[in-house]
């Protein structure tokens, strides 16, 4: 009995294709988010809002800093929330009083008009500063405690 492996009758395959392979193997074995326009999710999040169908707490982060935003995106997204971000104030702003969030974060952006069109909002809104304000996350701040943070405003 021959222990020699049966040969090969097909074109063997050529180093792109190889590589190509290995690129795809490496991910598959990551976690895939495929990437979503912001006005897409807002859609999405707006029909599934009070239907029971998110567990998955929603946040809205109104940074202008588009690296910023991504990261928080990112790195609260692997902490079990889902992230939408806005890098106009304005345009966040409204879409914080229109849409239904379990929590919003603004950098430096104005919390009042917020508030006073969303009461119920109140205790979920927190400003990301730069400057020493009460009640406020200073930059720069510590990710476990805006993790807390978090955690405490939507439980």
């Amino acid at each position: 009995m021959s222990s020699r492996a049966p040969e090969w009758s097909g074109t063997p395959w050529d180093d792109d294709e190889v590589t190509g392979i290995h690129r795809a193997i490496g991910l598959l074995r990551r976690p895939f988010t495929p990437p979503l326009d912001d006005r897409l999710l807002l859609r999405c999040v707006d029909a599934l809002a009070g239907s029971g169908a998110i567990e998955t707490p929603v946040v809205l982060v109104i940074d202008d800093d588009e690296m910023h935003g991504e990261t928080l995106r990112r790195w609260l997204g692997r902490r079990g929330f889902a992230v939408v971000v806005n890098r106009s104030h304005s345009d966040g702003i409204r879409e914080a009083i229109a849409g239904q969030w379990d929590a919003v974060l603004l950098d430096g952006a104005d919390v009042t008009r917020i508030t006073d069109a969303r009461p119920d909002l109140a205790s979920r809104v927190l400003l990301v500063t730069a400057s020493d304000v009460e009640g406020a996350l200073v930059k720069p701040f510590s990710p476990r405690d805006l993790l807390d943070w978090l955690r405490q405003t939507v439980d």
